[in-house]
């Protein structure tokens, strides 16, 4: 199931089930946004007008999920994201091995900062990811992972139109390719409570590794929570991760004949050329994004987790609540 960050609501699932077999699959997908997406305004049935993105939305219900198989993920999200609310109730299992929970590549804000106090969806952009029944059997599982990088330099956005926007307008592309979460999360995992889901006396052929050490009678290597990401305070939100102050308007005019400034002016694509052409006679997205989102107001902090509850079986081995390759709270 996927979900269109730039126009969704709340999916809300009545318990579903997903059995997952094989590899390489996903069960919930957040596509990632292009810049020029990320904010519209639009005017409400009610007469409001409002941020498009304070109706971003989210998965919640209940969807019970088993993995079979190895190198799955049951949650995505890649690219810059401003997924609101990940919560299910549903009792996500995992029998195979090397699987994920919830794997993110992306630059989560808490949006809320980034907009007036008085906008009527102020209260409504604290992002939360709230998973409380997870069971891990196989070996070097992971609840949650925040990953540091997707391979490439290319924004990695929806379509191949907007990836190459995203290029000419010199946009900073390390959100689309880092775990920075600035939200709530709550979650809760069992590792070995037992050792598949149907209960046997040894591990399935999926979910055993052949690593030294390791047996079909022991959960080992799993992680509750792994953080390789490097989010820490220090990070600069406006010039690290996203773009610093542009220049102003009158300075872009003022070098209408460098090429080195065509990033500033506005793109369109020629339907006789086939190619995009710079419109020098309008300021573009790279000095209107930056200028009209000022992500100084949501500072990068370490990686918090306000509730946490990790618990080891009789079966575990080896395995770890908490794994990170800097800061986290």
């Amino acid at each position: 199931m996927t979900n269109e960050t730039w126009r969704h609501g709340i999916l809300d699932l009545d318990n579903v089930t997903v059995n997952m077999y094989n590899s390489d699959n996903m069960g919930f997908y957040n596509m990632p946004v292009a810049r020029y997406t990320y904010k519209y305004w639009i005017i409400g049935d009610d007469g409001v007008r409002r941020e498009w993105r304070v109706l971003a939305g989210g998965f919640s219900g209940k969807a019970n999920v088993n993995m079979y198989g190895r190198n799955n993920s049951v949650y995505l999200t890649t690219g810059m994201s401003y997924m609101k609310h990940w919560q299910n109730e549903g009792l996500i299992q995992s029998d195979g091995a090397s699987n994920i929970v919830y794997s993110s590549f992306s630059y989560a804000p808490t949006l809320s900062k980034l907009i007036s106090p008085t906008d009527p969806g102020y209260l409504h952009n604290t992002n939360m990811i709230k998973l409380s029944n997870i069971k891990l059997y196989g070996d070097e599982n992971i609840g949650m992972y925040f990953g540091s990088r997707i391979k490439g330099n290319a924004a990695k956005v929806h379509m191949e139109g907007a990836n190459e926007l995203e290029s000419v307008y010199g946009y900073n592309n390390k959100a689309a390719h880092i775990g920075l979460y600035q939200g709530e999360i709550d979650f809760s995992a069992k590792i070995g409570e037992k050792l598949t889901i149907d209960n046997q006396n040894q591990q399935t052929a999926e979910g055993n590794l052949n690593n030294t050490g390791y047996t079909d009678k022991t959960v080992d290597g799993a992680v509750g929570i792994f953080s390789e990401s490097g989010q820490r305070v220090g990070i600069v939100a406006r010039g690290d991760v996203m773009e610093g102050v542009p220049p102003t308007a009158a300075e872009i005019n003022a070098h209408r004949t460098d090429p080195a400034w065509d990033r500033w002016f506005l793109y369109k694509w020629n339907n006789t050329t086939q190619r995009l052409e710079v419109d020098k006679n309008n300021i573009g997205p790279g000095y209107g994004f930056p200028m009209g989102n000022d992500f100084s107001k949501d500072p990068i902090h370490n990686l918090e987790v306000a509730k946490l509850d990790i618990r080891f079986g009789k079966y575990s081995k080896w395995n770890y609540g908490f794994g990170k390759t800097r800061n986290c709270n």
